[in-house]
């Protein structure tokens, strides 16, 4: 695993490699393929984050209100259109790097029926899928189906 990537990354580097494993397709060369889906994923959530944050409607009222002469404040209304501008960019950005990582991962071979198959830990706490569960679930799926 590469030394710089985030925490977002490292774990999702974890579970796209578990993933792969666990169906019987991982090699050595899939590492630098695996490092550019953790960092895509990584950047889509922390697009996501500012996101949500740029447009949220109580940052929006903080960020646009200024000081009146009488001691109130009042919303700028050419601020609140410049942050409405950003909020929508910040949206675009977050649209573009996820469909960059969806497109990454059919790409790669790991499509939406693959990634529904087997259970990927939603944050680091869940602790009931293991390489080893993972392997299992994929043995079950390859078994035939017996037929009487």
């Amino acid at each position: 695993m590469p030394a710089d990537l985030g925490a977002i990354a490292r774990r999702q580097f974890r579970r796209l490699g578990e993933l792969m494993d666990a169906e019987g397709r991982l090699t050595k060369s899939d590492g630098p393929g695996l490092e550019g889906g953790a960092r895509f994923y990584e950047m889509w959530i922390l697009a996501g984050r500012r996101a949500r944050s740029a447009s949220s409607p109580r940052n929006l009222k903080k960020r646009a209100s200024v000081p009146g002469e009488d001691g109130t404040t009042r919303v700028d209304m050419e601020l609140l259109v410049n942050l409405l501008d950003d909020a929508r960019a910040a949206r675009t950005e977050e649209r573009m790097v996820g469909d960059a990582y969806r497109k990454w991962l059919n790409d790669n071979c790991i499509p939406a029926g693959t990634r529904a198959r087997a259970k990927v830990p939603k944050d680091d706490a869940d602790k009931s899928t293991t390489l080893s569960d993972l392997q299992k679930k994929a043995a079950a799926l390859r078994r035939p189906i017996a037929v009487s």
